[in-house]
């Protein structure tokens, strides 16, 4: 398999679309810099799957869309195809060629297809996964990816060989374990916690369901009898109202005379009314005509003074045009006489040009005669130059050549004074080496002892930082368990808020109605909190104090009772259980007898228990109700002394929860408390919180002093490498002034043969000075020769000269007189041109004010036929006046007849208003009557109604249903006392959780299922555990075989990049397969084994790059790109990489993007990519296996 063919449109500065292809081999891609290269790797890896848009060089996925330059808008969406051959069928899809392709919108939305189908994300990552091609493969290597491998420490470096392992997987898959693992131990806490409690909450709650059947017993008695005595009162109830409803229905029948009576007086009322409100209505109309005629009246009257206006203004306009019309016609007449002088004018100057151009022809004829002599003398001038300078060019090059010897006998001479200063130097130089000889030998002795204090040093070092590593651990250790003591303090803190929240715990009533509270149900308005909520106990006494209020700790407090009635209502209604409330404003105290008063300050007493506890002062009522008669002491023996001694009247509660009850009853035993019980649970959420919060503060200052001496751990770490290098540098100088003094010895030999050859040199130049000499002396004679001829030339150039300046006077003279002409001729001829003008202005200026006149005249006419108009029209509107004066003065008079009829009509309807009031106060008093009758069949039907309501809430049953059930009942006799009694017995119980026993139930139930769910619980940690167990194996087992193959094939590929030496990957903690580092030690070519951090610049990357293919060897890709990894390489490390990349691309398909030739020439196909146009790339390629073919 290997990639085919690569499509890119909108991919950053790819904004057209262009498409790659390739073919198995390497494909190089070249190009300057910010020409947008690196922007293909980005599009194969962003088509694999990439989702960090980091990794893709930018801040957000939407940067990868073209953004626009200068001269191009940006576009919407970036796409990239990426085909692949899979004709070995190892993507697991029955296709020859698999596309895949990636599409991001501006919008921020993603689109992936797989052969131009649809698909998820997870669908692209499961198609590559397992083919060498995935996020975790080295299908993607830059420069990033070496400097990653060269600054990378021991630990992070490990995370190259796991990809290569593939047990990235492995390891996610056991920190999802681990993960799971912490969450079952939390829950498993939380079960403890939560089966703790539920198993303290059983006991007590028994004997409460216990009691609260005795309760119910009683309590059925005591209703059956009061329905019986409430039957017996709704009875005589029912009977009254029949009796009020009768004499309700004979002042219903008064009323309704009453009421027929004045509804025809009200009729005959509305009569008149109606008469009044059409006298009215005719009144208005007059108002409303007599109104109109007016305003008729002022906008005639206006009408006038505007036609007045206006034939003011058309006088005053005919006026002025007038005025214009005769300045116009004036103008007409002085531009006739001003054209008249100009035309005289213009045939003047007509005459002027044609005598002009006369005289132009006869000068322009006389000026080529001229010209044709002078031309023919300086032809003949010309051809003496010529010979002139043939003479000379043969003189100066003779004078030339003398100067040249002169410079080369310099030059010799010159020559000779430089060899006898290089003897003299070089004799120096032998003694100056024979001093740094003696001076490199007191280096190296220097050097040897400086070696040896390192050696010591660096043991100093080491020693210390072990003993910080001791040190470090011991921290570390109290770290760790701060952490625990933490996360138990958490996890508890967690459960015990928890259940504060959800209020386990609590019996089901109580639970709905502090929800309801907490919703803000209108039925809880008023609900305060409940008993456990308000109170805070002593730690010491929250046994006695529990067992002393039992059931009422779960009480809830009410402002009044009618917000007690309304929250039993809402629990009647929504079926969520029972609840005891305790309403703030009828409660009353309770307090010990006289009798136990004499005993608070008898040995062993603690003191009453209302005293002991604290709550807001709100609720002390309650509080006092509820404890106010109970005495806490410290132990059993003490209770039954003083309970002797008070009469068995008192009760009383020890530190350890045993009970006397009034009337001598004994309650005891073991108590168990395995958990929080409800009182002291917000006290132990408070030390919680405290707990946490100083262990969290203890935690950080550990941690900050590990920190410190981490810091301190690593500094010594630095140095000690520092020493180590600065000894490596020491070596290496040791070496070099060996290396130096050799040097110094060979130069001293080579001095003496230099000598000797600078001897010979000096002869040579004696024998050049001789033949010199003799050639300057010939070349002296011909000059002379020369000089006298270029005499006798120049004297005949001269006369020939002075004859040409004659004949370049007279042609400059008959020139000048031609310019004179033409710009005479000129001159006339502009003048006449403007006269020209002036003509053509006068012809349009001339219409131009016959124009006007013509149209001045047609709107002087104009205005005369409006001035006639506006006398017409005047004359009608004096006319309307009168008619409109005449018709205002009819509706005046109208409108006084009809205000008289209205006055008449007013007196009748008041007459007939007065006479149905006195019928209105007759109804009115009936009214009365009624309303009271019925105020007091209300209150007899409220009484009804509430015993009906009664009845219903109490015993479920209508009014109906209870008197067909006891229809045959007889009075009981003593109903009375019987009733006192029960009630009596059912208060000396006190409070009564008659849930209790729905309560019991449920937590039984939800105790047996946490203990099943908490043995699930067990059993999964012990499989996860297991689970994690199997995955270290796996990782461990992979890893080695790994690191095996990849540590081979680094050292093999290292010799093969370096053309020999030796390189080595070791694990930093072996016996740690799971954890342990990764370190590189190598040996380039005639060096020692070192570390990677003190080979030079060049060497780390070629060695880095050796790890990097090392990897691809072991677990080769179907292609790999290759971003500039070989930037930093020589050049004859290039052709290394270059000669093991053709190597490597029989088995991958390799796309290196690079600027150094070496790797341009093992490409088979070469792409370029330009930026012609600013940022947009292009792509230009070459295949060059073609070309070659066709070259050979």
């Amino acid at each position: 398999m290997y990639l085919k063919r690569l499509e890119i449109q909108g991919f950053k500065s790819f904004v057209d679309r262009l498409q790659l292809t390739f073919g198995p081999g390497i494909a190089v891609i070249v190009g300057p810099n910010g020409s947008g290269k690196s922007n293909i790797a980005d599009a194969i890896r962003w088509a694999l799957g990439e989702q960090s848009a980091k990794s893709l060089r930018g801040n957000k996925m939407e940067d990868v869309i073209f953004a626009g330059s200068e001269k191009r808008r940006p576009v919407g969406m970036a796409e990239v195809s990426m085909t692949l051959d899979n004709s070995t069928g190892l993507l697991p899809l029955e296709f020859q060629e698999v596309t895949v392709t990636r599409r991001v919108f501006r919008s921020g939305e993603g689109e992936y297809f797989i052969n131009k189908t649809p698909c998820r994300l997870k669908d692209v990552l499961d198609l590559f996964a397992d083919t060498g091609l995935g996020r975790e493969a080295m299908t993607i290597i830059g420069q990033g990816k070496v400097e990653e491998v060269l600054n990378a420490r021991p630990e992070e470096r490990r995370a190259l060989l796991e990809e290569t392992a593939g047990i990235i997987k492995y390891r996610n898959r056991k920190k999802e374990a681990l993960r799971k693992l912490d969450e079952t131990q939390h829950h498993l806490e939380r079960l403890g916690v939560l089966t703790s409690e539920i198993r303290r909450q059983l006991e007590p709650l028994a004997a409460e369901a216990e009691q609260a059947s005795h309760y119910q017993k009683l309590r059925s008695e005591l209703d059956e009898l009061e329905l019986q005595v409430m039957l017996r009162q709704l009875r005589g109830i029912e009977q009254k109202i029949r009796q009020v409803r009768e004499a309700n229905e004979n002042l219903r029948r008064e009323l309704q005379e009453q009421e027929t009576t004045g509804a025809s007086m009200e009729a005959a009322l509305q009569a008149s009314r109606l008469e009044q409100r059409r006298a009215e209505e005719a009144v208005q109309e007059c108002q409303r005509r007599l109104l109109e005629w007016s305003t008729q009246l002022e906008r005639t009257e206006g009408q006038i003074g505007v036609a007045e206006e206006k034939r003011t203004s058309l006088s005053q306009q005919d006026t002025r045009l007038r005025a214009e019309i005769a300045e116009l016609e004036k103008k007409q007449e002085d531009l006739q006489d001003r054209h008249f002088r100009e035309e005289q004018q213009h045939q003047q100057l007509l005459q002027r040009v044609k005598e002009q151009t006369q005289i132009l022809d006869e000068q322009q004829r006389e000026l080529a005669a001229a010209e044709k002599a002078l031309r023919e003398h300086e032809a003949g001038l010309e051809q003496g130059k010529r010979r002139m300078f043939d003479l000379v060019s043969n003189l100066s090059a003779c004078r030339n050549e003398i100067k040249q010897l002169n410079q080369q006998k310099r030059n010799l001479e010159a020559k000779s004074a430089r060899l006898l200063d290089r003897r003299t130097s070089l004799l120096a130089e032998a003694e100056e080496g024979q001093k740094r000889k003696e001076e490199w030998q007191r280096v190296l002795t220097r050097q040897g002892r400086d070696v040896e204090d390192l050696l010591l040093r660096m043991e100093d070092m080491q020693r210390q930082r072990g003993e910080k590593e001791l040190t470090m651990a011991d921290w570390r250790r109290r770290v760790r368990e701060g952490d625990e003591q933490l996360q138990a303090a958490r996890s508890r803190f967690l459960v015990l808020e928890e259940m504060e929240r959800e209020k386990e715990g609590y019996f089901h009533g109580v639970r709905a109605v502090l929800r309801a509270k907490a919703q803000g149900h209108p039925a809880c308005v008023g609900v305060c909190g409940v008993v456990a909520d308000v109170v805070e106990v002593p730690a010491k006494l929250e046994t006695a104090v529990e067992v002393a209020l039992g059931a009422a700790v779960q009480d809830v407090i009410t402002e009044t009772d009618d917000a007690a009635r309304r929250a039993i209502q809402y629990l009647k209604e929504s079926g969520t259980g029972r609840a005891t409330f305790l309403p703030l404003s009828v409660l009353r105290p309770r307090e010990l007898p006289g009798a136990a008063r004499n005993v608070l300050k008898a040995p062993g007493v603690i003191g009453v228990a209302a005293d002991l506890v604290q709550a807001a002062e709100r609720y002390m009522p309650a509080v006092r109700f509820l404890l106010g008669g109970i005495l806490v002491v410290e132990d059993i023996r003490t209770a039954v002394q003083l309970a002797r001694q008070t009469g068995y009247t008192v009760k009383m509660v020890t530190l350890d929860g045993d009970v006397i009850n009034p009337g001598g009853s004994l309650t005891g035993g073991t108590y168990r408390k395995k958990g929080t019980n409800l009182l002291g649970r917000n006290r132990e959420i408070k030390e919680l919180q405290l707990t946490v919060a100083r262990t969290e503060q203890q935690i950080a200052e550990d941690r900050e002093q590990l920190e410190s001496l981490e810091r301190e751990w690593r500094s010594d770490g630095e140095l000690i490498e520092r020493l180590q290098a600065e000894r490596q540098q020491l070596l290496v100088e040791l070496t070099g002034a060996e290396k130096e003094l050799l040097r110094v010895q060979d130069t001293l030999s080579h001095l003496q043969d230099s000598i000797r050859v600078l001897d010979l040199e000096d002869e040579e130049v004696g024998r050049e000075m001789a033949g010199l000499r003799s050639r300057c002396q010939a070349l002296h004679q011909q000059a002379t020769q020369m000089a006298q001829e270029e005499e006798r030339l120049n004297r005949e150039m001269g006369v020939d000269q002075e004859r040409g300046r004659l004949l370049q006077g007279r042609y400059t003279a008959v020139a000048g007189a031609v310019t004179e002409a033409k710009v005479a001729l000129a001159r006339v001829q502009q003048e006449e041109v403007g006269i020209r003008g002036g003509l053509e202005r006068f012809y349009l200026q001339r219409a131009e004010y016959s124009r006007e006149v013509t149209g001045k005249r047609e709107e002087l006419k104009a205005i005369e036929a409006s001035q006639r108009q506006i006398e017409a029209n005047l004359g009608a509107l004096r006319q309307d006046i009168a008619r409109v004066v005449q018709e205002k003065e009819k509706y005046r008079l109208q409108m006084e007849e009809s205000q008289i009829t209205l006055e008449r009509v007013r007196e009748q309807a008041g007459d007939m208003e007065n006479r149905v009031k006195e019928v209105l106060r007759r109804v009115t008093g009936i009214r009365e009557q009624l309303h009271q009758k019925e105020v007091e069949q209300a209150r007899m039907d409220a009484d009804m109604e509430n015993g009906t309501r009664s009845l219903k809430e109490k015993y479920g049953l209508t009014i109906q249903e209870a008197l067909t059930q006891h229809s045959d009942a007889t009075p009981v006799p003593g109903a009375g006392a019987r009733i006192r009694y029960l009630q009596k017995e059912i208060a000396a119980m006190g409070p009564v959780n008659l849930g209790a026993i729905s309560e019991y139930r449920r937590l039984k139930e939800r105790f047996e299922f946490l203990s099943g769910q908490r043995q699930d619980l067990e059993q999964a940690r012990e499989t996860l555990l297991e689970v994690i167990r199997e995955v270290d194996s796996v990782m461990q087992q992979r890893f080695a075989a790994t690191f095996k193959a990849v540590a081979d094939a680094f050292t093999s590929v290292f010799k093969t990049l370096f053309g020999g030496g030796y390189a080595e990957l070791y694990l930093s903690e072996p016996e740690n397969l799971l954890e342990t580092g990764i370190e590189i030690v190598a040996q380039p070519p005639g060096k020692k084994l070192q570390h990677l951090s003190l080979l030079s610049g060049g060497e780390r990357a070629l060695t880095a790059t050796a790890l990097l293919f090392a990897i691809l060897q072991t677990r080769p890709s179907p292609f790999c790109v290759l971003d500039e990894i070989e930037a930093s390489l020589d050049e004859a490390n290039v052709e290394r990489f270059a000669q093991f990349l053709r190597d490597l691309a029989g088995d991958t398909q390799f796309v290196v993007i690079s600027h150094r030739q070496g790797t341009m020439e093992v490409a088979d196909v070469l792409y370029g990519v330009t930026m012609e146009e600013p940022g947009v790339s292009k792509l230009v390629a070459v295949q060059l296996t073609d070309m070659v073919d066709r070259v050979s």
